[in-house]
């Protein structure tokens, strides 16, 4: 399945795997950076989600593959993702409300 988003960094997805309630893999098609110099970083990364049901809570690791050190965007990019994972997702999961984008003013 091929996903296009109304995003302006995530152009076109394919999901690889889905899991339900254990894992979901998306791989990155097109994506578009528009703060550095290679705007297609990205592509061909995969983006996982791993879900694990613990006694009393639930367990997610995030891991984007290919996200490594070595490219322009590494530490926007694992800032903005650790944005979304423990702010923005997690506002969605425990009030109904996330944040999606950042505010300009962070």
């Amino acid at each position: 399945m091929t996903g296009r988003l109304d995003l302006q960094t995530f152009r076109a997805i394919t999901i690889i795997l889905v899991a339900r309630g254990k894992k979901v893999v998306w791989h990155m098609l097109d994506g578009h950076l528009t703060f550095v110099k290679d705007q297609t970083e990205w592509n061909s990364s995969q983006i996982v989600f791993e879900i694990t049901k613990m006694v009393d809570k639930t367990e997610l690791r995030f891991t984007h593959v290919g996200l490594v050190p070595t490219l322009e965007c590494y530490g926007d990019c694992s800032a903005g993702w650790g944005f979304f994972i423990n702010n923005s997702l997690c506002s969605l999961i425990t009030t109904g409300k996330g944040e999606p984008a950042r505010r300009n003013s962070e």
